[in-house]
C-alpha cells in the first residue's frame, strides 16, 4: 500500500514537473491578403498527446513542454480548403510566447522555428511579442514588404518617367537648333541678294521698255483704286484690304507713287490716294 502511494506521488511529482515547465504558445490567425483576423480556423499540433483547437475571435493558444514540433492551421469555406499553414516550433524552456499565423491559399507553407531560450518569459501575455524567425510571414512583416515592393516600383516608374522626359528634351532641342540653321541660312540668302529700290527697278524697266512688275499686293491696290472712282483716303484703303498690314499699305502706296502710278495729297493727318491717268 505504502509502495502505491508512493509511486503515485512520483507520477504526480512528474507531471507536476512537466506542467510547470511548460511554455505557453497563443496568438492570431491572419488572412493572407487582408491580414485580418480568421475565425473557425482548425490548428493542429503533433504534441504528445496531439492538441487540436478553433481559433474564436481571430486567436489560439497551447500548452506545449520544450520540443519540436509541427503547428498546422487550416480554414475552410463551404467545405473547401481554402487557406492552409504550416509550420515547424522549437520550444527550449518555460514562459508565454506569441506566436502569429498567416494563412495563404492551399500552396506549400513556411517552415519557421521559435527557440524559446531566446525569449525573455513575460508576466502578461500581450505585452510581450516574441521575435519570429527569418522565415516566418508575420503580419508586420508583410506589410513592411508590402511597403518595400511599392515604393521598388514608384522608383522604377520615377526612373522610367524621367528617361522619357529626357528623350522628349533632346528631341525637342534638336529640333530647336535645326530651326536655328535654316533661319540663319535664310537670313544670309537675303543679305546675299542686291537691295535694288523701287526708283532703280522703274529706271531698269524703262531702260528696258517694260513696266515695272507689281506684286500681288501692289496689283490688289491699283485694283481697289479703279472700284472706287480712283480716290480714296490711306484709312480707307486700309479697310478694304483688311489681309494686308498698316505698315504694308503705306510702303506699297510710297511704292507705288515712286514708280508714278498713284499720287499721295496730304490731307490733315492723312493721306488722299489718287490713281494717276493711265494706270
Amino acid at each position: 500500500m505504502r509502495g502505491a502511494i508512493s509511486a503515485g506521488t512520483l507520477a504526480l511529482v512528474f507531471l507536476l514537473a512537466a506542467e510547470a515547465s511548460a511554455a505557453t504558445i497563443h496568438g492570431n490567425v491572419f488572412e493572407w491578403h487582408s491580414l485580418e483576423p480568421l475565425n473557425n480556423v482548425v490548428i493542429d499540433v503533433n504534441s504528445t498527446p496531439p492538441q487540436r483547437v478553433v481559433s474564436r475571435d481571430g486567436a489560439y493558444s497551447f500548452e506545449l513542454p520544450p520540443g519540436t514540433y509541427s503547428l498546422r492551421a487550416e480554414f475552410y469555406e463551404n467545405g473547401e480548403l481554402k487557406y492552409v499553414s504550416e509550420d515547424r516550433l522549437r520550444i527550449q524552456g518555460e514562459g508565454r510566447f506569441i506566436y502569429d499565423l498567416i494563412l495563404l491559399p492551399p500552396l506549400e507553407g513556411l517552415d519557421g522555428t521559435l527557440d524559446a531560450t531566446e525569449l525573455e518569459p513575460t508576466l502578461e501575455a500581450n505585452d510581450f511579442a516574441a521575435p519570429q524567425p527569418a522565415t516566418t510571414w508575420t503580419p508586420e512583416k508583410f506589410r513592411e514588404f508590402l511597403f518595400w515592393a511599392v515604393l521598388a516600383i514608384l522608383v522604377l516608374s520615377a526612373f522610367v518617367e524621367q528617361a522619357a522626359l529626357l528623350k522628349f528634351l533632346a528631341e525637342e532641342k534638336e529640333k530647336f537648333l535645326r530651326w536655328q540653321r535654316q533661319r540663319a541660312e535664310l537670313i544670309e540668302q537675303e543679305h546675299a541678294k542686291p537691295v535694288v529700290s523701287p526708283a532703280e527697278r522703274q529706271a531698269i524697266a524703262s531702260e528696258a521698255g517694260q513696266s515695272p512688275a507689281l506684286d500681288a499686293y501692289a496689283r490688289e491696290v491699283l485694283d481697289t483704286l479703279r472700284r472706287c472712282g480712283n480716290r480714296l483716303t490711306q484709312k480707307e484703303l486700309r479697310d478694304k484690304l483688311p489681309s494686308v498690314s498698316e505698315a504694308k499699305i503705306s510702303l506699297i502706296v510710297s511704292e507705288l507713287e515712286s514708280m508714278g502710278r498713284v499720287k499721295k495729297i496730304k490731307q490733315g493727318r492723312g493721306n488722299i490716294v489718287v490713281l494717276r491717268e493711265g494706270n
